[in-house]
Order: C-alpha cells, then sequence, then structure tokens
C-alpha cells in the first residue's frame, strides 16, 4: 500500500464518522422526523434516507417525546 491509500483510507474513514454523528445528532434534533431533518441538513428528503440506511440508523430509534 502507497502512502495515498492510507490518506484516502483514513479520509474515508472519518468522512464516514462524522456522517453518522452529524446523522445522529440532526435526527435526535428533529425526534425522528426524516422531512425536517432533511431540510435541516439541507438534503433532498430519498438522499437523506439514502444515507440513514447506510449508516444503519433508523428514525424509531429518535422517540418523538
Amino acid at each position: 500500500a502507497t502512502d495515498q491509500d492510507g490518506f484516502q483510507a483514513m479520509k474515508a474513514k472519518v468522512i464516514d464518522e462524522f456522517e453518522r454523528a452529524y446523522l445522529y445528532q440532526i435526527l435526535s434534533t428533529h425526534r425522528g422526523n426524516i422531512s425536517q431533518s432533511a431540510r435541516a441538513a439541507q438534503k433532498e428528503r430519498r438522499a437523506f434516507q439514502r444515507l440513514l440506511h447506510k449508516h444503519g440508523l433508523d428514525r424509531r430509534d429518535f422517540p418523538a417525546a
């Protein structure tokens, strides 16, 4: 493996960790509401749902109070 491979792998890992933490925080803020969360993240609802699926997050894990 080259140094570049190491950089790319670490970059991908950091981005992955950021995405998951961001999604978790925004879903918590909006109590699992996908539409509100997507709007706040400035993402299309479908793209937002794909990210949730990618990270194994379920809106039902964020109860609406």
